[in-house]
Order: C-alpha cells, then sequence, then structure tokens
C-alpha cells in the first residue's frame, strides 16, 4: 500500500506521533502564517514545535508558510523568516512550499486575496528565489484552480519551484505538471484526531 505525506497546522490534534508516523512517509508542517489583516503580521504556527518534536526521528519532515504578501519584498521578507526564524535548528527533508490560496477573511477582504495573477506571480518568485538562495529547494502550493486562475505556472517551473497541486478527486489533476498532489482533505490516520489531509 502506497504510503500518503500529510499536511498538519495548529488546527490537527495529534494523540500519538509515533502510531501516525508509522502511517506516512512524511509530514508537511505549517510553519507559520501572515495574517491577513492590514497589518500582515508573521507569526508561527502555535503547534509547530509540538508537531516538530513529536515526529522528529520518525518520519520525513517538511513545511509550508500561508502567505498573504502583497509585494515581493514582503515575499522575500517570508521566507527569510521561514528559514532564520522558523526553520532554526530543524531537519527539513522536503522543499518548503508558499501556501497561496485565500485568506480565509470574510468576503474576501484579506490583504492578498485581491491580487492581480502577475502580481501574486512575482510575489511567489520573489519568495522561490529566496528560499533558494538560503539554501533550499522551494514550493509552491494551491488548487487546481488558483494555479490556473491565480498563478502563472510556467514562471513558477521556470523559478525552480516544486509544485504541489490540490484538488480533491479521484481524477488527476490536470495542471499541467506538478510533484505531488493532495487528493483528500478527508483522510483517517491512526494517532491524530479528526481529518487528515493527504497527498502523494
Amino acid at each position: 500500500k502506497q504510503k500518503e505525506i500529510i499536511d498538519l497546522s495548529k488546527w490537527n490534534v495529534v494523540t500519538d506521533y509515533a502510531a501516525a508516523a508509522k502511517e506516512i512517509d512524511g509530514v508537511i508542517l505549517r510553519c507559520g502564517i501572515r495574517g491577513y489583516g492590514s497589518a500582515g503580521n508573521l507569526a508561527k504556527d502555535d503547534s509547530l514545535e509540538t508537531h516538530y518534536n513529536g515526529f522528529k526521528g520518525k518520519t520525513k519532515i517538511g513545511y509550508y508558510f500561508f502567505t498573504q504578501a502583497k509585494t515581493t519584498a514582503e515575499a522575500e521578507a517570508e521566507a527569510t523568516y521561514v528559514v532564520n526564524t522558523l526553520l532554526k535548528g530543524k531537519t527539513n527533508n522536503f522543499p518548503i512550499f508558499w501556501d497561496s490560496e485565500l485568506s480565509g477573511a470574510s468576503g474576501n477582504t484579506g490583504r492578498a486575496d485581491g491580487l492581480s495573477k502577475t502580481t501574486r506571480t512575482n510575489c511567489a518568485v520573489a519568495f522561490i528565489k529566496k528560499i533558494k538562495a538560503l539554501g533550499y529547494k522551494a514550493g509552491v502550493y494551491a488548487s487546481e484552480s488558483w494555479f490556473r486562475d491565480n498563478l502563472d505556472l510556467k514562471k513558477l517551473t521556470d523559478a525552480g519551484a516544486y509544485i504541489w497541486v490540490a484538488k480533491y478527486s479521484n481524477n488527476s489533476p490536470s495542471t499541467s505538471s506538478y510533484d505531488a498532489w493532495q487528493y483528500s482533505s478527508s483522510g483517517s490516520v491512526k494517532g491524530i484526531n479528526g481529518n487528515v489531509d493527504k497527498s502523494h
């Protein structure tokens, strides 16, 4: 049976890290976020250290960062914050992914929700290049439709990004090229409460 990569944030409660680790090939943790309010403050995910320490030495670990960057300078700042602050002293086994999606703010009023495709792509490329300059591989996570409508996929792959695409279906994504497919948001994993995102 093919094992899966799961992703977790503070919204996921893990009761048995060892049991969960046996069922998976790796975990991608939300390391942090930029707030969607006008200030756009950078913050660490509240469960990063708990999840990291729980899985350390038991499975492969990677990271994603929830962006709300509006400018390339902000995207570069996100990359620097991830590498120099959030990942300091931590093992990393995957590309660092930039999570681009609607903020979840009511009425889609988040600070980056209304960006043009061009501006959002420029921000993504800035993040990718900065992560690579800091010595890591970089990637972008988004839904199939988001990669089509809100990002220029070719510019991302040209910049060297790994592509992690979400499409909850048995049918594989139509995205022209991708490295990982998040195919379910309702998976179950022993030792983790509730639904878990699964990718392969």
